[in-house]
């Protein structure tokens, strides 16, 4: 992958911390206005959780990733990047019980038994009955959109196995607009039709041509001053000094940080009592990432689908592949799935063992053909997404409000610990900066 070419020291009065979406967003709007920082990075190399990776001629991502942003800044960040494939009115699909039905279930009743469907109709229609509350938890929500018969067989069973934590231990304003809320008549209609219309959030994705998702992001490492391999492990949040693994230091004036909140706190020393406790009350799934080439297509319809059977520890399935061909080396495709894991979930299963259920099941679920399989990477991923629960809220603003009293200014998903899909992530990272840059020119003209 492209890296920037900057050679320079760790010494400059503005420090970016993360070269993932929010730090090169931030580290680009700040250079934009005159302002040049230097980004801190771990890895060696660039895109945090969008990034990709390659070997033997495949090309894979971290978790799933394809861009459907309308917001303009963005999408003009990315075509200046690099040449995409766009793709339209592509099925999303949900494997259960040996069944295949389209996404979202509830609008595509059609593919179950009558039993099933007929139950989920009639409690779709009760559903209308029960009382609402402005103060309720993600699986009161979910029974008052969908009905208990829907929800126990399907949105529970997967929250399990994505979140790792049941639907009760999680609040629901993170939901928004990624559960479609249906009619009866859409309800209906997807039961007794085979090709209902879509109901989904997006329709029209677009994916890099070549280098994976994280090829998106080139232009803004290549236009910013990156500094690879700089893991910090300790960060004194008033004089803002930093300590790298190497033994070097450095002093900044103003800090932006993408860190993970509670890797942020764990670097921090001498935290007040009461900032450790929020840190604590924050939680993240982290994941393991199953990468396989094969030698045929994968058998199934569209770009990616769930699964909801528990005994099945992967909850996400794509293909890269479909997304674009050059992933892959000539004749052959790939497949990967996302199994999740937290505190409440430990691994106790080994990688080796979690590649063999995972091609087993696949295999079993005539996915694949297990002999088809000529490449396997197993990898873990220590952030994969923010648990919702009920405390977060408080939690996290004592703890970015800590930091930000100290002039470290926390962004992104994990800096501001919420649900960011990438474009999300960049924004958070430029509007972080504009509004750095608004309030430094509101206090230079005072002092004018």
């Amino acid at each position: 992958m492209p890296t920037s070419s900057y050679s320079g020291g760790i010494d400059r009065d503005i420090a970016v911390i993360g070269a993932g979406p929010a730090g090169l967003a931030c580290a680009y709007t700040l250079q934009e206005q005159g302002v040049v920082p230097v980004v801190l990075e771990k890895d060696a190399t660039y895109a945090g959780l969008c990034g990709s990776f390659e070997r033997d001629g495949y090309t894979f991502d971290k978790f799933i990733h394809a861009a459907f942003s309308k917001e303009t800044w963005v999408n003009r960040i990315f075509a200046e990047a690099t040449d995409f494939e766009t793709h339209n009115n592509f099925a999303i699909t949900n494997y259960w019980s040996r069944h295949w039905v389209t996404h979202p279930i509830i609008t595509n009743l059609a593919p179950l038994p009558f039993s099933v469907k007929s139950r989920c109709i009639l409690d779709f229609i009760k559903r209308g009955r029960r009382p609402r509350s402005d103060d309720h938890n993600y699986e009161q929500w979910l029974r008052a959109q969908y009905g208990d018969y829907y929800v126990d067989n399907f949105p529970l069973k997967y929250t399990r196995k994505y979140w790792t934590v049941e639907a009760a231990e999680l609040e629901d304003k993170w939901v928004g607009s990624r559960l479609y809320n249906p009619s009866l008549k859409e309800v209906m209609v997807g039961a007794l039709s085979r090709n209902p219309p879509q109901k989904h959030y997006f329709n029209e994705v677009r994916y890099p041509v070549r280098g994976g998702f994280q090829s998106f992001f080139s232009h803004l490492a290549q236009s910013v001053d990156i500094l690879y391999d700089h893991t910090i492990v300790r960060l004194d949040a008033r004089s803002r000094k930093i300590t790298f693994d190497t033994g070097e230091t450095a002093q900044y004036e103003t800090i932006f940080s993408s860190m993970p909140l509670p890797e942020l706190c764990k670097a921090t020393p001498d935290l007040p009592r009461e900032i450790t406790s929020a840190c604590d009350r924050l939680s993240a799934t982290s994941g393991v990432i199953v990468s396989l080439g094969l030698k045929s297509s994968p058998r199934f319809s569209g770009l990616y689908f769930y699964i909801y059977d528990e005994d099945i520890l992967p909850a996400r399935v794509y293909s890269p592949s479909r997304l674009s061909s050059s992933t892959t080396p000539d004749k052959r495709h790939s497949l990967q799935a996302e199994i999740y894991f937290s505190p409440k979930k430990l691994r106790r299963d080994s990688f080796e063992a979690l590649l063999e259920h995972t091609i087993a099941k696949l295999d079993a679920m005539d996915v694949i053909d297990k002999r088809d399989v000529d490449f396997t990477d197993v990898r873990p991923i220590p952030y994969a997404n923010v648990i919702f629960t009920p405390e977060i809220y408080e939690a996290r603003e004592a703890v970015i409000g800590f930091y930000r009293k100290n002039n470290i200014i926390p962004m992104g998903r994990f800096g501001e610990w919420d649900y960011f899909w990438s474009d999300q992530s960049l924004l958070s990272g430029r509007n972080n900066a504009l509004s750095w840059l608004r309030s430094r020119e509101a206090v230079q003209g005072g002092k004018g």
